[in-house]
């Protein structure tokens, strides 16, 4: 009986040792597997964004190069130059009686009646700072055409008329100049109305390559009379040398 208290242990206490060691490592492989799990989920979703990322932004890519970039050069804000800032001068002489002895009697189609005396550039000289006649003609025209009261001018039977459009305009040779424009309504009966375009395209006959008053050599015009009709209306423009 006293023996059989010292026996060694058995295989059976060896068994049960290797059994719980087992389960021991079987409880914890769970845990293992989960966190496993869940770090490679997190790594497969930061790979999903990262390649969601990376197929956008090629595409974003790709449509900034298609698009050609505008380039502005801004120069900001300088000083008008002597040329910009001079003043065009308009002196109108308004609407007169017109003596008959200044009603032509020409012939019944629309001519240059006659030309003027001076010669005077038909384009600006920017390099100059120079105005031209086609310039004057249209700053003319505008101003008869748009009064200050907001209504057109209106020329009454026998009457005219006139303006003068000076400051900036020059002569062939730098001469200072000032262009004299005058319209004549010889009707007896019926006011005339002038027309912006039509006032530009009578005054600007005497600055065409086919008329007697252009200046083929120089390209330039001595202005003249357009007649309309033989006693209806006729544009006048007359440049001439201005010292004021």
């Amino acid at each position: 009986m006293a023996s059989s208290a010292f026996l060694p242990p058995s295989s059976t206490t060896a068994t049960t040792t290797n059994q719980e060691q087992q389960l021991k490592r079987s409880s914890l492989e769970p845990s293992t597997i989960t966190i496993k799990t869940m770090h490679f989920s997190k790594i497969a979703i930061s790979l999903g964004l990262l390649a969601t990322a990376a197929s956008a932004a090629p595409r974003s890519f790709q449509e900034r190069s298609s698009i050609v970039a505008r380039e502005i050069v801004d120069l900001g804000v300088t000083p008008l130059s002597a040329g910009e800032l001079e003043k065009r001068e308009i002196i109108d002489l308004g609407v007169t009686n017109d003596g008959f002895e200044d009603l032509d009697k020409r012939g019944n189609s629309n001519y240059i009646s006659s030309c003027g005396s001076n010669w005077m550039p038909i384009e600006d000289d920017k390099s100059k700072s120079h105005s031209g006649y086609r310039t004057a003609v249209e700053q003319y025209c505008y101003h008869v055409t748009h009064s200050q009261d907001g209504l057109p001018t209106v020329i009454g039977a026998g009457q005219k008329h006139a303006a003068i459009v000076k400051g900036g305009y020059f002569l062939k040779g730098d001469v200072p100049a000032a262009v004299d424009f005058e319209i004549h309504n010889k009707m007896k009966d019926g006011d005339h109305t002038p027309n912006q375009a039509d006032c530009v395209t009578y005054l600007m006959k005497m600055a065409d390559s086919s008329s007697k008053c252009y200046g083929s050599k120089n390209k330039d015009t001595k202005g003249g009379t357009w007649q309309i009709g033989s006693d209806d209306v006729s544009y006048h423009a007359l440049p001439m040398s201005n010292s004021t």
